[in-house]
């Protein structure tokens, strides 16, 4: 088709410039009159194809921006629900939470009620006892002094020294058993103090516990919104620097892991130092402890006789084999907790040499994906630098055949009509304003 319209064109030409060099006015005329609607209606057709071409880039940018607005609307929609999502799971998470704490006080209180009933009932029944044992001893007394009375009466004077001998056999009997008494009552006071202590610290370390759950709650909480608004701003940054983001986003990724390593190291390192203060704790109960028996132990050898000595000698005897039994408890727990503590390593540094292995692969197979892209993108751009020489070559091949060809037609003609002269300088200025190489160069 262009062929066709340029060789049309040069046929007006042709004849315009016939009619000129034959000075026939309405001739002359006419082929002006034909070149000027010929060039009109070219330009007309390069308006209307350059009109409908604008139109069509118009509508695809409006449904690009109509694409664009869509895709937008959906990702918000989106990440909406997965934030209401969340919101939701960790109400559930807080709800759960309250409901152990409040179910973990309620038996608390249960088992202080409990344990405060059986402890009243237990005082009852040794207050019982005590008065029916007082009772048998009055009854008994009221009886051996009606005897005594009797004996006295009976034989007053011949027994003056044997009754003072039993009345104080009598007062040490029972200064003996009140001074047990008062040391037995001592001992449960103690032991019951030191009891509620225990469950006192306990209550507290569960109380302790359920706060730090509810706390860890809060936090990932915390660390669930900050990843959001982190994803958010990464996602802003991307779209103008991709790859700076992408090697930022790494090295946030790296240091993200160092911190929470540490974090758990440093957590580790707190638990172990706690739990160390607290075995050294009990350690240092049981010793007292110990202290407190031994020297119980010594001062009733002290104050007892020697009938006793069998019975005490099997009471330290079985407290030194409860004793004996749980530092081997202890030790056996030190040497489990230390095998565990071996086992966690090991495992954590197989885990870190195969994370390690698996990124190197990764990054060996990014890398050798990128050389393949680069390779492959260096070949075509040196196969578009060839094809783009090619056709240079073969546009200047053209370019100087049809120059070529023009000359020899113009020869041919020139030879054809005999003509021994140029046309002039009047022709040769109007090709110079007019040709088709200066009317190509303006409209390029």
């Amino acid at each position: 088709r262009m062929k066709a319209a340029r060789a049309r064109a040069a046929a007006r030409r042709k004849a315009y410039l016939r009619a000129k060099a034959a000075k026939d006015r309405k001739a002359r005329a006419a082929a002006y009159k034909r070149m000027k609607a010929a060039r009109a209606a070219r330009a007309r057709r390069i308006a209307a194809y350059r009109a409908a071409k604008a139109r069509a880039a118009k509508a695809r940018a409006k449904a690009l921006r109509e694409h664009r607005r869509r895709v937008l609307l959906a990702r918000r929609l989106r990440a909406a629900r997965r934030a209401a999502h969340m919101r939701r799971r960790l109400l559930a998470i807080r709800r759960m939470m309250h409901r152990k704490l409040m179910a973990a006080k309620r038996a608390m209180a249960l088992r202080w009620r409990r344990w405060h009933a059986a402890r009243r009932a237990r005082s009852r029944r040794a207050r019982a006892r005590r008065a029916a044992r007082r009772r048998a001893y009055l009854r008994a007394k009221a009886l051996r002094a009606r005897r005594l009375h009797a004996w006295r009466l009976a034989r007053a004077r011949a027994h003056q020294a044997r009754l003072r001998k039993i009345r104080a056999a009598h007062r040490a009997r029972v200064a003996a058993r009140r001074a047990a008494r008062r040391a037995h009552i001592a001992r449960r006071r103690a032991h019951h103090r030191r009891m509620r202590a225990l469950h006192i610290r306990l209550h507290r370390a569960r109380l302790a516990r359920i706060r730090a759950m509810a706390l860890r709650v809060r936090h990932m909480a915390a660390r669930a919104r900050a990843a959001a608004a982190r994803r958010h701003r990464k996602w802003l940054a991307a779209r103008a620097r991709a790859r700076a983001a992408r090697l930022a986003h790494h090295r946030r990724r790296a240091a993200a892991f160092r911190a929470a390593a540490a974090r758990r190291r440093a957590a580790w390192l707190r638990a172990r130092r706690r739990r160390h203060a607290w075995l050294m704790h009990q350690r240092r109960l049981r010793a007292a402890a110990a202290r407190r028996a031994r020297a119980q132990r010594a001062r009733r050898w002290l104050a007892h006789r020697r009938r006793l000595r069998a019975i005490r000698l099997r009471r330290a005897r079985a407290r030194a084999l409860v004793m004996a039994r749980d530092r081997a408890r202890a030790a056996a727990r030190r040497r489990r907790w230390l095998a565990a503590r071996a086992r966690a390593r090991a495992r954590h540094a197989a885990y870190l040499r195969r994370r390690n292995a698996a990124r190197r692969a990764a990054w060996l197979r990014a890398q050798r994906i990128r050389r393949a892209r680069h390779a492959r993108w260096l070949a075509a751009r040196r196969r578009a630098a060839i094809w783009a020489a090619r056709r240079r070559a073969a546009h200047l091949r053209h370019i100087r055949a049809r120059r070529a060809a023009a000359r020899r037609r113009a020869i041919l003609a020139a030879r054809r009509r005999r003509r021994r002269h140029h046309w002039g300088r009047r022709v040769r200025r109007w090709f110079r304003r007019r040709g088709r190489r200066h009317r190509r160069r303006r409209r390029r």
